[in-house]
């Protein structure tokens, strides 16, 4: 089940808050930035950095949990490309990736018994992918009984 809200993605105080990121260990804007800043302590800017260092390219389809606490969890999706190497559309959106991240994000929200959240646009700012590509893609792998998804857009 999809669900979209107004509100802070950030101020939400269980769950898993799912959000692009690369795999060159910076989370220098968009939520991104915001997650880094608001609600990573030390030692997971370092897991997000080190994993980055090891895995590099690899990590595109690669779901990170780092728990904020046991019921709210920051899940790294990595699927962005690098700056470099735009897909055929000019945007660094890897919707396989996505796809990939997701269905990880999914089952792992349904073994725990969490709801999901995404921030609406996700992948579709900096990284300029096409926000009716990733909806349909959360569609696809959200739109279940199991999992209560949520899309949040920003209040501003």
């Amino acid at each position: 089940m999809i669900n979209t809200i107004l509100g802070d993605m950030l101020e939400q105080t269980h769950g898993i808050l799912c959000h692009q990121t690369n795999y060159d260990g910076v989370m220098g804007g968009g939520i991104a930035a915001s997650i880094w800043n608001r609600l990573l302590t030390d030692q997971l800017k370092n897991n997000y950095v080190d994993f980055c260092r090891k895995n590099g390219k690899g990590t595109l389809g690669f779901a990170q949990f780092l728990f904020v606490r046991n019921d709210l969890i920051i899940a790294n999706c990595f699927s962005q490309n690098g700056f470099d190497e735009p897909d055929a559309d000019g945007s660094i959106t890897n919707y396989d990736a996505m796809r990939e991240c997701f269905e990880t994000v999914y089952d792992f929200a349904k073994q725990r018994k969490l709801p999901v959240f995404i921030p609406h646009g996700m992948g579709c700012g900096i990284a300029g992918g096409d926000w009716t590509k990733v909806l349909g893609i959360i569609d696809d792998v959200f739109n279940k009984p199991d999992v209560s998804a949520t899309i949040v857009k920003l209040d501003q």
